[in-house]
């Protein structure tokens, strides 16, 4: 085991960002690979759907999917508040003016009116091959 904590150690000293936290290891699917999941501590808090965009922009970042903050929610929930509810970058297929977010605080995934202020966070996506 310590050999697995140094390991973890070397990796994250090696990957992890300043103002960043680790959530671990997303399964890639449909041929994608898998890939470390990391999102910015810093997050806009209150904003719609589009301001989100914005802001992952801005930041530098990617969008979090709803599996993206599944994992943020159970692995490194700290930094974001149990409370809170952040937008994914996920559109409603079938309703344009909806998209899905996630409830931290129970760990349901809903979808809502995209002018609704919700939180945002910019994550970031180490490939795995």
């Amino acid at each position: 085991m310590k050999q697995i904590a140094l390991a973890k150690q070397a990796f994250l000293a090696e990957n992890l960002r300043k103002g960043e936290v680790y959530a671990g290891i997303i399964l890639g699917k449909d041929g994608e690979p898998d890939y470390h999941l990391f999102a910015q501590t810093k997050f806009i808090d209150s904003a719609t759907f589009e301001e989100v965009k914005a802001y992952v922009e801005k930041a530098g970042g990617e969008g979090a999917t709803l599996r993206d903050l599944a994992l943020l929610r159970v692995n490194a929930p700290e930094p974001f508040g149990i409370q809170k509810d952040f937008w994914s970058c996920e559109q409603h297929a079938a309703l344009s003016g909806f998209a899905w977010y996630q409830h931290f605080d129970n760990g349901k995934q809903y979808y809502y009116y995209k002018h609704t202020k919700l939180c945002g966070v910019a994550i970031r996506r180490l490939a795995i091959y």
